[in-house]
């Protein structure tokens, strides 16, 4: 029997909103380590209410994937969640300033990424509701840490920050790619509890996704031996 119509597009949109999913579940993590680092109670209570936005969006994605027809995957991006906690981690032994170049290096990367889809075209009207107010958020995050940076004297104009913004933008490219990886995966796992056939039958995409496998195995090894080097 025939796929109902539509049923490759909301595969595919799935796909997306469970991305967006794990993003948020990484940051609630990597949050709760920000506001163990932080010495100031005030920014502390700042993150903590920023983690709550967090906590929304994971509800409001878990509503919007089943509403279209999806499983939702609340779990870790891996390898690449892990890898977010450590990069906030090494802000541990420096004080607020290094918490926070931390924790805005890890903000650029889900700031991006909303944009990213909230500025896609052709969204149901709920989704793209959602994601617009999710990527408020997440510039609100980001613009947080920008200014409190800024009076730590480690704004974008210094010489602390200019390097961090070198090694920011290069992070979030690096996390990207490694998520990007696991997207044919998630769609193909999606396509085949919906009875999708046609998205896994095409031999290229067949390759990819054995290639993306095994690639994203390849990269958790390197990420973990780099840890403990």
């Amino acid at each position: 029997m025939a796929p109902r119509k539509g049923a490759l597009k909301d595969t595919l949109l799935t796909t997306t909103l469970n991305d967006l999913l794990q993003t948020d579940v990484d940051a609630i993590s990597a949050y709760s380590l920000v506001i163990r680092q932080l010495e100031s109670k005030v920014r502390k209570e700042i993150v903590r209410r920023y983690q709550t936005d967090h906590r929304r969006h994971v509800r409001e994605l878990k509503r919007l994937i089943q509403a279209h027809g999806g499983a939702a995957i609340a779990v870790s991006h891996m390898p690449t969640g892990p890898f977010k906690l450590a990069m906030q981690a090494m802000g541990s032994a420096g004080g607020d300033r290094a918490v926070l170049l931390a924790f805005k290096a890890n903000e650029r990367q889900g700031r991006d990424k909303y944009r990213r889809a909230a500025a896609t075209r052709g969204l149901p009207r709920d989704v793209a509701r959602v994601l617009k107010r999710a990527s408020r958020d997440e510039e609100r995050h980001y613009q947080w840490a920008e200014k409190q940076l800024q009076q730590l004297h480690a704004g974008r104009r210094t010489a602390v920050g200019k390097a961090a913004g070198i090694m920011e933008v290069a992070n979030a490219r690096t996390v990207d790619a490694i998520e990007e990886i696991e997207k044919p995966i998630m769609t193909v796992l999606e396509a085949t509890r919906r009875g999708v056939r046609a998205a896994a039958k095409h031999p290229l995409r067949t390759a990819a996704i054995a290639a993306a496998v095994t690639t994203a195995a390849g990269a958790a090894v390197a990420l973990r031996g780099s840890r403990r080097r």
